[in-house]
């Protein structure tokens, strides 16, 4: 009597998770960003002094902690509903150098594409504000408010420029964001099979995904909802072209690092109350 085979665990095919936790996965998804953003919003509006990211060491450190702690959990809820696999989420893409390379290239491009993006919408906002016998100065609030998610002077402490441009660029923004992506994502696909498969269906759940993303940014107004939007329309696309999440991780965070070191540059030439639209010291 032959003795049957032993098949490897890896080889069980798990049970199917059913559609309707898939579906409550991607609607939780889909809820957290505008809710924090409205709730961000809020709390700028109420208070002239509330910034994100506080502006101290000690602060910002707490704050991600916070903010990790909270996304822990509610990553919790996600892998209980939805039970996303490894290979759902990208994360059995390897990490080398090419991966470094490819998302610091990312970042340079998204940067200029958004500074394009912005250049060209604020030409045309002052050439429209001319037409119509306004003053330039109207432009004011056409700018993202950063001052809203930190302090740029606090960018003075060099171990606070060092914490931004690692911890908050790379993980507390960059890998906790994309994890978010990659879910919503793998979540959309199990509704629609095949929908990750097809440059249209690529294009429309990177959009689905930039719409929601921006407006996880409402406290840096509607100019920050249209840039970050756009820039989570790239990174979503790079997500799915290249099908590796440190490619979108890191992309993100040498974005936001360049972001937060550009803020110190513009600081030490003083050119810091031009950008945030003070008026000039008498």
């Amino acid at each position: 009597m032959d003795i049957p085979p032993v098949i490897p665990l890896a080889e069980v095919a798990a049970p199917p998770v059913p559609r309707w936790r898939s579906l409550l996965m991607v609607a939780l998804l889909l809820a957290i960003p505008p809710l924090m953003g409205l709730f961000g919003a809020e709390r700028s509006a109420s208070s002239a002094d509330a910034v994100a990211l506080p502006g101290t060491r000690a602060g910002l450190l707490a704050v991600c902690a916070i903010n990790l702690a909270i996304f822990f959990v509610l990553a919790g809820v996600v892998v209980w509903l939805g039970r996303p696999k490894r290979a759902e989420l990208w994360l059995n893409a390897r990490c080398g150098v090419m991966v470094w390379a490819l998302g610091l290239g990312y970042s340079v491009l998204f940067r200029l594409g958004l500074g394009i993006l912005l250049a060209t919408a604020v030409a045309g906002k002052a050439i429209l504000l001319s037409l119509q016998g306004k003053s330039i100065d109207s432009l004011e609030g056409f700018r993202p408010q950063i001052e809203n998610m930190l302090d740029p002077v606090a960018l003075r402490d060099p171990v606070y420029l060092i914490l931004a441009t690692t911890v908050v660029s790379f993980v507390v923004a960059g890998l906790r964001e994309e994890l978010w992506r990659a879910a919503l994502f793998a979540g959309l696909a199990r509704w629609r099979h095949g929908l990750l498969e097809t440059r249209r269906g690529q294009i429309g759940v990177s959009l689905l995904a930039a719409v929601v993303f921006g407006i996880g940014h409402l406290p840096q107004g509607w100019s920050g909802v249209v840039l970050t939007g756009t820039l989570g329309f790239g990174l979503g696309l790079i997500l799915l072209i290249h099908r590796s999440l440190w490619v979108a991780v890191l992309a993100h965070g040498f974005f936001n690092a360049t972001s937060f070191v550009l803020l110190r540059v513009v600081d030490a030439a003083g050119l810091l109350d031009q950008v945030l639209g003070k008026p000039a010291a008498q």
